[in-house]
């Protein structure tokens, strides 16, 4: 009888922890574009605290000196969720109305020199002088101390211009090649994660990025590309795997590096635990993709009442192909038609509908597009410099590259 009620009581204390540890109120992290001015300054505002109070160059210190333990293994994507949350945490600890923003780098990958990022309204912009000194912005002139002192800096991989990042198309590449956890973290890492680092430079460049804001607007990026990944299956969401920094086969109850109080399993599910407890509101190009598919399908219903199941199976097939757009309207469009045939209103909504999400207002003239404003550019590959200091695979980094080389060639000769 004992024992039977020591049973119950535990099964209640679990119930009680179960209950408690629910994430009730979940922030909502916006891309920063979406954010209003008043939450962009409010958010500036908290980071400029944290480089006042010390906290940022903790951060920076933390990063450096444990990067062999948080790169090229299995747990980087894991590492680095907690990490932003713990930076979001210090964030809300200075003004509790604030939450993470992140920087959806696909609206920018063909040109990000070009982003409003760069603008003293937004991060500032490529570091001037011999010291390659931030020089304009919230973050102007800032004195940093990891490692040493030294003025924030940007060094611009190309001089004035930066090599292109991922597209949307290219991040769907790894998405698809991506089939576990630990397929994901390998072609993040390996793939589209380096390219903002080597081609923002300067502190980026360095494994004390963390100096930067743009350090964790990127990670923030990539984790929402982590979170959109696991959506698409629930069961990803408890999806852990491969191999950690010290050789071991990461589980679940694997403490994650330098918080080892904290298991890899507490933290794979934003929605539901309280240690993280938030979501992502799309961005742009996101919202761009689900106007043109719901446009996309509903004229697909119309148009295909005799056409049978065959031509729909077309039809999916080309919706599906969609996933590909990203900041190009003029190809959001063209898919749109290609896939529906000459349906006016609803490629007009569609069209109306995307330039909304996208932010942009009056009429669009798709004359001025020209054909070689379609292609995707591809960023040449990582340097050895840079496989070398985040101790990845050099042959698995240039093979991949070469991968999506191939994926960009397909999607541009179509």
């Amino acid at each position: 009888m004992k024992l039977l009620v020591l049973l119950v009581l535990g099964v209640l204390s679990c119930a009680v922890r179960n209950a408690l540890a629910a994430c009730t109120a979940p922030l909502t992290r916006k891309e920063i574009r979406s954010a209003s001015v008043e939450e962009r300054k409010a958010f500036f505002n908290a980071v400029q605290k944290l480089q006042d109070n010390g906290k940022i160059q903790e951060f920076a210190t933390i990063h450096n000196n444990n990067s062999n333990l948080i790169h090229s293994n299995t747990v980087f994507l894991a590492f680095h969720r907690w990490f932003v949350k713990l930076f979001e945490n210090a964030l809300r600890e200075v003004d509790p109305n604030v939450a993470m923003l992140y920087w959806d780098w696909t609206l920018d990958s063909q040109h990000p020199e070009t982003s409003v990022l760069f603008t003293s309204d937004y991060c500032g912009g490529n570091g001037q002088g011999p010291d390659f000194c931030v020089q304009d912005g919230p973050f102007a002139n800032w004195a940093m101390k990891a490692m040493e002192p030294h003025c924030l800096k940007r060094q611009f991989n190309q001089g004035n211009t930066i090599v292109p990042f991922y597209s949307y198309e290219l991040l769907t590449y790894t998405f698809n090649e991506s089939p576990s956890y630990a397929n994901l973290t390998r072609n993040i890492e390996g793939g589209c994660h380096g390219y903002v680092h080597i081609g923002i430079g300067g502190d980026m460049n360095e494994m004390y990025a963390a100096n930067d804001l743009f350090f964790f607007l990127h990670h923030a990026m990539i984790d929402m590309i982590y979170y959109q990944w696991q959506m698409v299956d629930e069961s990803r969401f408890q999806d852990f795997g491969g191999i950690m920094a010290d050789g071991s086969v990461g589980t679940l109850d694997s403490p994650l590096p330098v918080y080892s109080d904290i298991k890899v399993g507490q933290i794979l599910d934003p929605r539901n635990s309280d240690l993280l407890c938030y979501t992502y509101e799309l961005s742009g190009t996101a919202k761009a993709i689900h106007v043109a598919e719901t446009y996309a399908r509903n004229a697909a219903a119309k148009n295909n009442m005799s056409a049978g199941n065959q031509k729909r199976g077309l039809i999916d097939n080309l919706v599906s192909d969609i996933q590909g757009i990203v900041d190009d309207v003029g190809n959001v469009v063209t898919d749109v038609v290609d896939t529906v045939g000459n349906i006016t209103a609803e490629l007009l909504g569609a069209a109306k509908g995307i330039a909304e999400a996208l932010g942009i207002d009056g009429d669009i003239d798709l004359s001025i597009l020209k054909p070689e404003d379609l292609k995707l550019r591809v960023p040449p590959p990582p340097s050895g410099s840079w496989i070398d200091m985040t101790h990845m695979d050099r042959h698995f980094v240039n093979d991949y590259h070469q991968k999506v080389v191939e994926a960009a060639k397909k999607y541009n000769d179509n």
